[in-house]
């Protein structure tokens, strides 16, 4: 069962619909750190059944008051608390799949929960969203004008960042080719902001440029490799354009990241 998890704090609730048309849950819960008796929860009780219609939810949408501070400790182990409870359940009827959304805003125990949670037998994955266009608050790079272009990324979590290093370890031809497809994107940041999508022939020409020739069907087949990884660790993906177009993803950009400060 696909659950969507939103965490009820400031901008939070504009990205709903968003999130649930990407991911198409089979329920939704709203949780937030106020008790069950005060106004906060009442709201999100409102919130609640409107979501219910709104999005064709009938009867699987769910309010769960954490009742706790915004203490990173206290509101990582009560959020955590409340994904084990839930996960035990329901576990034993339906496997379960938890993905939870935070903007730059939620307090940070929302990700500390998660944390201690990733690797652990129940499954879940993080989003990020932004309805925000604070000059103060991105790159240039990465800043998008657009208030309705805000895209909800995937944000990786530790563990599985530790796994996809550890696939890349034990295939190295796949690494060989990841980190030409890294260079490929650092030769123009702007690359990374628009997702630009390459060619296994984009990487082949980078090579030769490097002095190390490398036939495109061996890149082709390293490529492929590394579209058939699990999909928590998929460093690269088809992109829209075509079949044999290929971008980077989060998980892919943040593995790359952590490489290159490895190697410094």
């Amino acid at each position: 069962m696909r659950t969507v998890v939103i965490p009820l704090f400031g901008e939070s609730p504009l990205l709903i619909s968003e999130i649930v048309k990407q991911i198409s849950p089979d329920r939704l819960i709203l949780c937030h750190t106020w008790s069950k008796k005060g106004n906060a929860n009442l709201n999100a009780q409102l919130l609640s059944s409107y979501l219910e219609k709104e999005l064709v939810l009938d009867g699987n949408v769910q309010v769960k008051p954490l009742n706790c501070s915004e203490h990173p400790f206290s509101l990582g182990e009560s959020f955590s608390s409340m994904l084990l409870k839930d996960n035990a359940e329901l576990e034993s009827t339906v496997k379960m799949e938890y993905h939870v959304l935070i903007t730059q805003d939620t307090p940070l125990g929302y990700f500390f929960g998660l944390t201690s949670l990733s690797g652990s037998l129940i499954n879940t994955s993080c989003y990020l969203g932004s309805t925000s266009i604070d000059i103060s608050r991105s790159h240039p790079t990465d800043f998008q004008p657009n208030p309705n272009n805000q895209p909800i990324q995937s944000l990786p979590l530790f563990d599985d960042i530790l796994q996809a290093k550890v696939w890349l370890q034990s295939h190295k031809g796949s690494k060989e080719i990841f980190n030409l497809a890294l260079k490929w994107y650092s030769e123009d940041r702007s690359r990374f902001k628009v997702q630009e999508s390459f060619q296994s022939r984009n990487l082949v020409e980078l090579a030769a440029s490097q002095n190390n020739e490398m036939q495109q069907s061996r890149v082709s087949n390293q490529i492929k490799n590394l579209l058939e990884c699990k999909q928590n660790i998929r460093l690269i993906e088809h992109s829209k354009e075509g079949k044999q177009h290929y971008r980077i993803t989060s998980i892919g950009r943040t593995v790359g990241w952590v490489m290159n400060l490895e190697d410094d």
